[in-house]
């Protein structure tokens, strides 16, 4: 997570990028279209099909990073 001071507090920007586990392609979450799939979820991680082929999914971790898992 990159923080910045600002007057008066922080500005925390949390890393929206990921990998596939198995191919190490790379995502971005950029304009939150995964982080919505999160949201709809009860187990707050979508599935992702990789262009290899094979799925994993992804969550945010407590620190608002993008991660990616098998």
């Amino acid at each position: 997570m990159i923080g910045v001071q600002i007057k008066n507090g922080f500005l925390d920007f949390a890393k929206t990028d990921f990998q596939c586990p198995h191919c190490k392609a790379k995502y971005s979450d950029a304009d939150d279209k995964y982080l919505k799939r999160c949201e709809k979820n009860k187990s707050w991680a979508t599935k992702i099909n990789c262009k290899c082929g094979n799925p994993f999914f992804m969550t945010y971790n407590y620190e608002g990073d993008a991660v990616s898992f098998v």
